[in-house]
């Protein structure tokens, strides 16, 4: 597939998945950080979790937009010439979507809270556009035969 076709694709699945991922996920982090900031509704160390786990949910989906933005902008020399930060954002928010997915199938399965499935919506799907960006980067410029000359 050349890179014209993954743009194109990029595209429709940022336009059709990623956006409205974006806002649940947004929305779900910001509301974990103000309840965070109010303090009247947690006790113990769930300050804590519930600010790093909201804050590194935001910076992956930043992070998410701005490597898309360069791969839809730069293709994948964009990819290539992004700065560190940005993947490492994106391995924030990837580890902040597998805690959603394990939260939500600990309270689907272990306390019969079928509605908590509604949560898999709250950054999950990036997962598998992060990856193909990650794969993009780096399993791309692997393969990618040398220039003739």
């Amino acid at each position: 597939m050349d890179e014209r076709l993954h743009k194109r694709w990029m595209a429709i699945a940022g336009l059709l998945v990623g956006l409205p991922t974006v806002a649940a996920g947004g929305t779900g982090a910001v509301l974990g950080l103000m309840v965070v900031w109010d303090g009247k509704y947690l006790t113990g160390d769930e300050h804590t979790l519930l600010l790093l786990w909201s804050t590194a949910g935001i910076i992956g989906l930043l992070s998410w937009l701005w490597l898309s933005g360069l791969f839809l902008w730069r293709g994948l020399v964009g990819l290539r010439d992004s700065p560190v930060v940005a993947w490492v954002g994106l391995a924030l928010g990837g580890l902040a979507a597998l805690a959603v997915v394990a939260a939500t199938l600990y309270f689907t399965f272990k306390h019969g809270e079928i509605s908590t499935l509604a949560f898999l919506g709250f950054g999950p799907p990036l997962l598998v556009m992060a990856g193909h960006l990650v794969w993009l980067r780096w399993a791309r410029a692997v393969s990618v035969p040398p220039a003739p000359g």
